[in-house]
């Protein structure tokens, strides 16, 4: 059985590893857009959604740091 890393870097593995990334960054964009957008719906909504977001603590902090290794992924 390969090793993982000569799976990745293989280009079948590299393929994966840019359509995960690609998934994973519309799945980011659709949920900003549907929490930008419920500033149309009015501001009860939106400011129940930022509350949401700034009681996420710790938590958002490793969702932003898995964001940023999304991004650096599409450039290695």
């Amino acid at each position: 059985m390969e090793s993982f890393k000569s799976v990745i870097w293989s280009s079948v593995g590299r393929k994966i590893l840019n359509g995960l990334t690609g998934l994973l960054l519309v799945i980011f964009v659709l949920g900003h857009l549907a929490g930008n957008l419920q500033l149309y719906v009015g501001p009860e909504p939106f400011n129940k959604y930022s509350h949401f977001l700034l009681n996420l603590g710790t938590i958002l902090y490793v969702i932003e740091i898995g964001l940023i290794t999304v991004f650096l992924s599409i450039f290695f």
